[in-house]
């Protein structure tokens, strides 16, 4: 193999895949959607902490109407969509590392793998 030829295979394992961009951008949507489940969490928890700051007889005997009623309505419906959020995000996550292993790493590894048995090759061919 000769120099220029080195230097051409060099620059392939240089060079970003393009699943590296999707694995990026995936794992960004993952990040970006956890964090919005946090904070939406954090939401719900002040909710919660409202709603059982009340004895449970007061909580019990609650009118309809009432901002005691409103919060645990409110906090059924969060719950609702904020369990799918966080599973979504961790699937976000997950793909993103997925695809940057399987296909950004090892195509790497294989063309260095590449690298290595040419220059062994060359080695052993000049003694």
């Amino acid at each position: 193999m000769k120099i220029h030829e080195i230097h051409n295979v060099q620059e392939n394992v240089l060079r970003e895949p393009i699943a590296g961009r999707f694995a990026m951008a995936f794992l960004l949507m993952g990040s970006a959607t956890m964090l919005l489940y946090f904070f939406v969490a954090l939401g719900v928890a002040s909710q919660v902490n409202e709603y059982f700051g009340y004895a449970k007889e007061v909580r019990d005997s609650a009118v309809s109407g009432s901002s005691i009623l409103g919060n645990l309505s409110s906090i059924k419906a969060t719950s609702a969509w904020l369990e799918p959020l966080k599973i979504m995000g961790l699937s976000f996550l997950i793909f993103g590392i997925a695809i940057s292993f399987a296909l950004s790493i090892l195509k790497t590894l294989r063309l260095r793998l590449q690298i290595m048995s040419e220059f062994v090759e060359m080695h052993v061919e000049r003694k």
